[in-house]
Formats: C-alpha cells, sequence, structure tokens
C-alpha cells in the first residue's frame, strides 16, 4: 500500500473511533458524562452536603374516603347515641349527661341501662330514674316482650328522648317524646336532671324495704314512677316463693291516695311461678298516682291456700 493510501485509512479509524454524533448513537459513554449508565441526560449530579430533591405532590384532589356531606346532628341509641350527642350537646351540659342518656335509651338492652348507674350517684335522682328504667326493661326482656330502643337527639340545653320513657312499655319509638334539661353533677357523678322542665323526683320512689308476705310468697317493691308519658303509674316489683304458685297479675288492684282503685292496663311478668322461682314484673295504672297501695293475689298449688298481698307504694 502506497504511504498516500496508509494516511487515509488511519484517519478513517481515528474517525469512527470518536463517541456518538448528534443524533445519539450507541457508542460507549465517557467517564465524564452523568449517569455513568442510563439516566435522564438532564439531570445533573449531586451537589454534596445539599439536601435531597423533594418530588413534586401529585394534584390534589378529595380523598375517596373522606365524606360527602355533613354528619346529621342527631344520634340514636342503636349507633351508640353517646357519640353524637357528645358532640352536639348544648353549653353547659356535664360530660356525664351525653353517656348517660345513650344508657336510658338503650331500652332493648338492659344490661348496657345498667352499667349507665355507674354514672349517677348512688340515692340521687338521676340513679332512681335510670334504675326503674332499668327494671322496667328488664322485666319486658325476661318476659319475651323485649322494649325497642330509643332515639336521642341533642337538644340546645340538653337532649330529646323518644320512645324511651320508662312506663312507654312497648311504644314505638316517636310516639312519646321528652326534654331532659338542667343536668347537675358533683364529683363527676349526675344526680338530677328535668324532664319537660319538672323534676322527676317528686314523681319517682325506690321501694327500699318495702314488702309483704303471704303462704311462702314474698314481694318487694323495687321502683315506682308517676309516668306523664302514659299519664299514670307503672310499678316495678319482685316476687319469690317458696311453692308452686299462681300470681294473679292482670288483677292485682292499686288503690290510690283518694280511695279511687285501678286494674293495670298492663301487667308484665310470670303468673306461674314454679317452686323456689323468681319473677320481675312491670304494672301500669293509667290515671293513678303515687301515694296508695297495692294488692295481688294468688293462690298456691290447687289453691289449697290463698294468698294476698298488699303493701304501700308511697
Amino acid at each position: 500500500m502506497s504511504r498516500t493510501a496508509a494516511a487515509v485509512v488511519a484517519l478513517s479509524l481515528l474517525l469512527a473511533g470518536c463517541g456518538p454524533g448528534q443524533d445519539g448513537g450507541t457508542g460507549s459513554a465517557p467517564e465524564d458524562r452523568w449517569p455513568p449508565s442510563g439516566g435522564a441526560p438532564s439531570e445533573s449530579p449531586p451537589v454534596p452536603g445539599a439536601d435531597a430533591p423533594v418530588s413534586p405532590d401529585p394534584t390534589p384532589g378529595p380523598s375517596p374516603e373522606a365524606p360527602t356531606t355533613a354528619p346529621s346532628p342527631s344520634a340514636s341509641a342503636s349507633d351508640g347515641a353517646g357519640g353524637g350527642a357528645e358532640e352536639n350537646a348544648g353549653q353547659g351540659v356535664p360530660e356525664e349527661a351525653a353517656a348517660y342518656m345513650a344508657a336510658l335509651a338503650a331500652a332493648d338492652d338492659p344490661a348496657r341501662m345498667r352499667d349507665g348507674l355507674t354514672l349517677a350517684e348512688e340515692d340521687s335522682t338521676a340513679h332512681a330514674y335510670l334504675r326503674h328504667a332499668t327494671q322496667v326493661a328488664s322485666a319486658r326482656e325476661a318476659a319475651g316482650e323485649p322494649s325497642p330502643d330509643a332515639s336521642l337527639t341533642p337538644a340546645d340545653d340538653g337532649f330529646e328522648l323518644c320512645g324511651g320513657s320508662p312506663g312507654a312499655g312497648g311504644a314505638d319509638p316517636g310516639t312519646d317524646c321528652a326534654v331532659f334539661t338542667d343536668f347537675a353533677a358533683e364529683d363527676g357523678l349526675l344526680t338530677g336532671f328535668l324532664v319537660d322542665g319538672a323534676d322527676p323526683g317528686k314523681r319517682l320512689v325506690t321501694g327500699h324495704g318495702v314488702t309483704a308476705s303471704s303462704e311462702g310468697v314474698d314481694v318487694h317493691l323495687l321502683t315506682a314512677y308517676q309516668d306523664a308519658a302514659v299519664d299514670g303509674l307503672v310499678v316495678t316489683a319482685e316476687f319469690t316463693t317458696v311453692d308452686a304458685a299462681d300470681i294473679d297479675l292482670p288483677g292485682a288492684v292499686y288503690t290510690g291516695p283518694d280511695g279511687d282503685t285501678h286494674r293495670p292496663r298492663d301487667a308484665v311478668g310470670e303468673y306461674e311461678l314454679d317452686p323456689g322461682a323468681t319473677t320481675q314484673t312491670v304494672l301500669t295504672y293509667p290515671g293513678a298516682r303515687l301515694g296508695g297501695e297495692l294488692t295481688v293475689t294468688g293462690c298456691l298449688s290447687e289453691c289449697q291456700a290463698l294468698v294476698d298481698l298488699r303493701f304501700p307504694v308511697e
């Protein structure tokens, strides 16, 4: 090969060994390029000591779990009435009132109502009121006639309870309503309140020590409430017997302080008792008032002996 031809070949080889062309060839990258393997050409090498880059946030949008409407201010017992009530109760309502009212509204769950008694001061109006409501619910449940729960709605100064009157029996929620206000508390425990502007303590008694016995059958007065919702008297009592006995609950006569006699509109409880049995009862007397006497009769097995029980309701 001539010296000229050899020079041309060497020049060609030298040009072929240069880096990739401007049109993005496949030659190997020089060691001073960034990044050394892959990566966006527009990126720059990190600066020592600089903060790590932060990726831009995506365009904010509505959370898929966010509610599209505001929650209702009302709450029912079946939905855990205490939560909504606590958030929406009026100013000045003790914190204990919301949980207490939620327990009062749970007429379909006597155990939950009974737990609510720990929120009230012993021997107070608040304690007696919830105890009476619990006795009514418990007796109805034992008789297979459970009460429906009530609806509980926050009011300006307290709560409105519908369908939860202790004397409402099996009434549907909404058929009777009462507004509870002016809650009072001491040392974190409720002591009292007003129901539709009136003090329920003046129409409520607990039968501490009120008993009667006849032919081995004993009765203990538990509670009694002169309930405006039924315009009458609601009495709860517990019967126990040594021998088998038939108790005439539907015929239990209440004689009011004015001498008028009343027959029960409702008589909840067991009528026929086995030996050693116990039953809780609820007797509702429309038009009756506190301060009278209740008479319950019956007989032992095959009426070999008559039962005559009389005790005051005051």
